[in-house]
């Protein structure tokens, strides 16, 4: 007995949908992009916390001009652009102004408070919309090898703490940087501000992929 034919598609019948050769080198530029800041955040935790916020304007640049579209024309983009205007409307009548004169000197302009919005809430708002469009797959090794990474340096930070911060006091003589001993505790503790700030999509990565005894487990050692 044959098997009965296999129904033909209706002739009508749409084509199947592919991306453009575009979005997908845009998806993968967001992907590469993530998982590269993915791979820099421990290290910045423990040798460079300061650099968070040069960090996040960088990826705010990269990732500006393959923001999704979908994105571009969303709510939170258009309450982040109305909130930028209105603390650029407010910075008119705020009690500092910036001297203009001094402005010859590149550190001078770091005063300039509507430059900084611009940069921060632009580059900040690109950065987060377009890495809500990173594969999903992407985002789940991305946030596996950070929740790796920042239990190490949960576990280097405690061990630190236990020997008077002498790995960091050694890697700043490496580097022929002077560091006082009350100084290095004082940024070894820093670790600890992104530890609690990101280990939450990592907890949350954890729960949707049925590890929630291991989610739980983490949070409880966190806490």
């Amino acid at each position: 007995m044959t098997d009965a034919p296999a129904a033909a598609a209706p002739a009508d019948a749409p084509p199947p949908y592919r991306p453009s050769w575009v979005s997908e080198a845009a998806t993968t530029w967001r992907d590469v992009v993530f998982l590269v800041v993915v791979l820099l955040i421990p290290l910045l935790a423990y040798g460079g916390n300061l650099a968070f916020s040069p960090l996040t304007a960088a990826l705010g640049a990269l990732y500006l001009p393959v923001v999704p579209p979908e994105r571009r024309r969303s709510v939170g983009l258009a309450l982040l652009a109305a909130l930028l205007t209105w603390t650029l409307i407010s910075t008119t009548w705020a009690y500092y102004q910036p001297e203009l004169v001094r402005l010859d000197k590149t550190r001078n302009v770091q005063s300039i408070t509507a430059l900084k919005l611009i940069l921060q809430l632009a580059l900040y708002g690109a950065a987060v919309a377009a890495a809500a469009g990173v594969r999903r797959s992407t985002s789940e090794l991305g946030l596996t090898i950070l929740g790796a990474g920042l239990a190490i340096v949960a576990a280097l930070v405690i061990i630190e703490f236990v020997s008077s911060q002498q790995l960091y006091l050694m890697l700043k003589t490496a580097l022929h940087q002077k560091a006082r001993p009350d100084l290095a505790r004082r940024n070894v503790a820093r670790a600890f501000y992104p530890i609690a700030l990101l280990i939450w999509p990592v907890l949350l990565n954890l729960w949707r992929r049925d590890n929630r005894w291991r989610a739980m487990g983490v949070a409880t050692a966190l806490t």
